[in-house]
């Protein structure tokens, strides 16, 4: 399952816990959620183009996360609102 999909699937507030592991899609967040990797392990988003994580909005929390920007003008995260 993709990260869009798993967040997508969480409620507002909720803990949403990954397994470990390189995803290469970028993310993009706009409700209250906490993201943790599983375990104590690492999670690395990475995506081939575009920026990594964009916040448009809530209070998002990051926990066990290595992030890089795609290739090209963008950035590992960006955040617009929240």
């Amino acid at each position: 399952m993709t990260l869009k999909a798993q967040l997508g699937n969480v409620a507002e507030g909720a803990e949403l816990v990954l397994a470990p592991g390189e995803y290469t899609e970028s993310l993009s967040v706009n409700k209250d959620v906490l993201l943790q990797a599983r375990d104590g392990g690492k999670v690395t988003i990475c995506p081939r183009r575009d920026t990594a994580v964009k916040v448009t909005g809530g209070d998002v929390t990051l926990r066990g996360f290595t992030i890089v920007s795609g290739k090209g003008q963008c950035f590992a995260v960006e955040v617009t609102g929240g």
